[in-house]
């Protein structure tokens, strides 16, 4: 099991965030506590989540861990195209440049969600290669 001064180390939380060590599931996430992969520290999400992030969620009725890590580069890039351009970003836009689908069937399992871009969309130039084993490498924040 990590201790938790070595993810504070690796993983910058905000004020008012902490890690919470503990034997939980993904399933069964420690109480008051939200479950997150760790691989999608990797792929730009942060804490606290942009607003825009909590609305896509919402939108799709999606909870954090339930995100395939590389959509977070999706999420993330659309979310600062937007705002780098002076535009407003809406979780409706950015229904309107993706699509959601089951994760592949790798996965084994039906809970997980990827996004991606409709054709002839592009919201990140550079995308980091995808990750094995992400199912099993849970952190659950406060």
């Amino acid at each position: 099991m990590l201790k938790r001064t070595i993810l504070e180390k690796k993983y910058v939380l905000p004020a008012g965030y902490s890690f919470a060590i503990s034997e939980a599931t993904i399933n069964e996430p420690p109480l008051n506590c939200i479950a997150i992969d760790r691989v999608a520290f990797n792929y730009a999400m942060r804490f606290p989540l942009h607003p825009e992030i909590v609305e896509i969620l919402k939108k799709f009725e999606l909870a954090l861990a339930q995100i395939v890590p590389t959509s977070w580069h999706n999420i993330c890039y659309f979310i600062a195209t937007y705002e780098l351009r002076g535009l407003v970003c809406t979780a409706r836009a950015f229904g309107l440049v993706h699509t959601i689908q089951r994760a592949p069937k790798e996965t084994d399992d039906l809970g997980w969600y990827c996004f991606d871009n409709r054709p002839s969309y592009m919201t990140a130039i550079e995308k980091k290669p995808k990750v094995k084993r992400w199912k099993y490498d849970f952190l659950f924040i406060r």
